[in-house]
């Protein structure tokens, strides 16, 4: 116990060193800091920092502080404290200045700093806490501002109409003469026949400017009457031949008495591996009908000896094909389907404005004679029991549509 009290007296002894020493050693240290030696990597870094360390124990009246031209600014050290803990002063608060002097000075009155920001000795973790509260008042600061620009613009709107409908009402009580001497005076022509020729050019102006507004509508209206007069001839044909199909079925029904005649309406059967269909089934005690309606116009001419008819419409021809094989077609399958050997009549139709320019065969017809066509034949050849069988065999293949779904059909896929 007495060798350690010994060295305690020792070193309590030796812990202040004289004044002189200690001055040479705070003007060493001096010229090492001018020379540069409080940089790391420097010669002398390391007997600067041995100074520093004598001056700060054994000399304590010395207050040494590396203060000079070339020195950097001292770092503060913290004692084991995380970074984000240590004061910073040095940090800046990333507070953007508004170009607008309103908008500052509103900011200014705006921005209120909480007591954690209001200190001027922050750490680097408070430094980023506070930019974060600054961020997001500028955010709530930036919604505040443009509510009440949006406020100012329609307050400044409704002063701008309530000034007008004032000058509006002064203007009525103003005098004519008065308001004559408020019009924009004309230019100051020098003689009257510059006056003259100015006129005639404001008035020769005055006209374009108003044919010119309307130009565009009688071009329109004139391109409407002319596509019309072209296209409307075919289109009011191909109309009325294709309404003619669609209602032909109508036609029979009010023509052909419903006691003797029954209308099955069109059906579809299966024959040499195709469809093929009947546009209108007439089943009666007299026989059986197939009635083919043919939307062709214009003038017709029959080649007999030929699988190809000819039509022409205002000097064009066309070919199609011969409707007498292909009803013929239609009875043979429908006998065999029905297992019947006769009494299977067929009927071609053509729209009421074709023309036949050759003797056509009796069952070729236009629409208005197709049913004087099917009541020429008034010989019974079915018992009523047999006429039932037939029509319970054609219920098998028959398609009743609606007025409606012919002309969905029709559009869908064509005639």
């Amino acid at each position: 116990m007495c060798s350690a009290l010994a060295c305690a007296m020792n070193v309590q002894a030796q812990s202040a060193l004289s004044a002189d020493v200690c001055r040479s050693f705070l003007t060493e240290a001096q010229k090492l800091v001018s020379l540069g030696a409080n940089q790391k990597g420097h010669s002398s870094y390391s007997r600067l920092q041995r100074l520093e360390e004598r001056l700060r124990l054994f000399c304590p009246d010395f207050n040494f502080e590396l203060k000079t031209v070339n020195a950097p600014k001292k770092t503060v050290k913290s004692d084991n404290k995380p970074l984000l803990q240590v004061a910073a002063t040095d940090l800046k608060q990333s507070d953007e200045q508004y170009q607008d002097a309103d908008k500052q000075s509103a900011w200014l009155q705006f921005y209120k700093a909480s007591e954690r920001c209001s200190k001027a000795r922050k750490t680097t973790q408070e430094h980023v806490y506070c930019s974060e509260e600054i961020a997001q008042q500028k955010r709530d600061f930036e919604q505040q501002w443009q509510q009440q620009s949006t406020a100012q613009v329609s307050s400044s709107s409704a002063n701008i109409g309530q000034n007008l409908q004032a000058s509006e009402q002064v203007k009525t009580h103003v005098p004519n003469a008065v308001q004559v001497e408020s019009k924009q005076p004309e230019p100051q022509l020098r003689n009257t026949h510059q006056y003259e020729q100015y006129a005639q050019s404001q008035q020769q102006t005055s006209i374009w400017l108003h044919v010119g507004r309307y130009v565009w509508f009688i071009l329109l209206i004139a391109s409407i009457l002319v596509v019309t007069g072209t296209v409307w001839p075919y289109t009011r044909r191909i109309l009325h031949h294709q309404i003619s199909r669609i209602l032909l079925s109508s036609f029979l029904a009010k023509s052909l008495p419903k006691s003797d005649y029954n209308l099955v309406g069109k059906i579809h059967f299966l024959a040499d591996g195709k469809m093929h269909h009947i546009d209108e089934l007439v089943i009666s005690k007299y026989g059986i009908f197939i009635v083919q309606y043919q939307n062709q116009g214009g003038a017709i001419w029959e080649d007999a000896h030929s699988d190809l008819w000819t039509q022409s419409i205002d000097d064009e021809r066309n070919y199609f094909d011969n409707p007498l094989t292909e009803v013929a077609q239609k009875i043979k399958w429908l006998k065999g389907l029905l297992d019947i050997e006769a009494h299977v009549e067929g009927c071609i139709v053509f729209p009421n404005d074709v023309f036949f320019r050759t003797p056509m065969a009796q069952k070729v017809c236009l629409y208005k004679n197709a049913p004087s066509y099917i009541q020429q034949f008034d010989v019974t050849v079915f018992e009523p029991q047999q006429l039932d069988m037939l029509k319970e065999q054609i219920k098998l293949y028959q398609k009743d549509m609606s007025f409606t779904q012919r002309i969905t059909q029709l559009v869908t896929q064509g005639p």
